[in-house]
């Protein structure tokens, strides 16, 4: 192997070892905020998809589990991708983002195109609805893995079964990554990095993605499943999409 390739081998490994060490660093409230910013700094990518519908995947499972009218509620929204075909779709939507720009976007378009769908600021996984219910929840676009913290997804998930009427569902679109030897070996010195920093937020799958953003990799659709048991869902479907993994969750 040549020096160049020697050295680009090494720049792999190092930023392979960054990205799973940096989230041990990251408490779950700087987590949600790093994303804020990554996101934010997408911003004209997320305007030109804004009008792009759904994803054939998403397509299907919409189909397939009879998704065509009643209230929906979007989370981790963006600039309305979903939320606008959802409201083509007959729902009346609201979504929640906690990127300004991608709400004051998402806001301008449904006025533009006449659409019932409603937009808001605020942390995904914390938002304030009083007295509003729900037939669907959604949360694409891999938004459940862009959750920090185990706790945090599980007071999310026992919120919006709360939120759901009887009969709703609610959809999750997550990011599955079987761990590699390096993420058992490594994971202990992540985990004495994140006590040596204070975050006691830090856990096993906790990566950057290329995207650059924090994400939380589940290990299987199992991990999903007992998170939701968890929180009180006993029926749930699993679906592989395009080679994207969803979860449906009834209420």
């Amino acid at each position: 192997m040549g020096l160049r390739s020697r050295l680009g081998v090494g720049v792999l490994r190092v930023s392979h070892w960054m990205r799973a060490s940096i989230p041990s660093l990251l408490p779950a409230g700087a987590a949600v905020e790093y994303n804020a910013y990554v996101f934010g700094r997408l911003l004209p990518v997320y305007i030109a998809a804004a009008d792009d519908g759904l994803a054939d995947g998403e397509c299907r499972l919409m189909d397939r589990f009879h998704v065509q009218s009643g209230r929906a509620l979007c989370l981790g929204c963006g600039t309305g991708r979903e939320s606008f075909a959802l409201a083509r779709r007959g729902l009346d939507v609201v979504g929640v983002d906690q990127v300004q720009a991608f709400v004051d976007h998402a806001t301008a378009l449904a006025d533009t195109h006449h659409l019932s769908a409603t937009f808001l600021r605020a942390d995904y996984s914390q938002f304030d609805l009083p007295g509003q219910t729900f037939d669907y929840a959604f949360l694409l676009n891999c938004a459940f893995s862009y959750l920090p913290t185990r706790q945090r997804r599980r007071a999310l998930l026992t919120r919006l079964r709360g939120l759901l009427n009887p009969g709703g569902l609610c959809m999750l679109h997550y990011v599955v990554r079987e761990p590699d030897d390096d993420d058992r070996r490594l994971y202990p010195v992540w985990r004495r990095l994140a006590r040596l920093s204070g975050n006691r937020d830090y856990e096993f799958g906790d990566r950057i993605t290329m995207e650059n953003a924090f994400t939380h990799c589940f290990s299987s659709d199992d991990d999903v499943r007992v998170e939701a048991e968890a929180c009180g869902f006993r029926r749930m479907e699993f679906s592989i999409e395009d080679g994207s993994h969803f979860a449906v969750l009834f209420a």
